[in-house]
């Protein structure tokens, strides 16, 4: 949860933002992952999201979260192929 809010706060210092923002990259990285033929999508998608929350809990500035998401997205695919 901590790594979860870490997250969010990188996203957007306002909340609600925060999460309209977490929502569109969501619904984007499941579509990306459908898309290349991965209908465990939803399953990605979290992987990908927990990546990026351990990283930011581990104190790793990232300056823009929702293109190092799909950095890890591209990543991840890789690893599934």
């Amino acid at each position: 949860p901590e790594a979860f809010e870490k997250m969010l706060a990188a996203l957007s210092p306002e909340r609600d933002a925060a999460g309209e923002k977490y929502l569109l990259l969501r619904r984007n990285l499941v579509r990306y992952f459908e898309g290349r033929g991965f209908y465990e999508a939803e399953d990605h998608t979290d992987e990908v999201f927990n990546r990026v929350a351990r990283k930011l809990a581990a104190g790793e500035q990232i300056e823009n979260v929702s293109q190092y998401v799909y950095g890890i997205a591209r990543l991840l695919l890789l690893e599934l192929y």
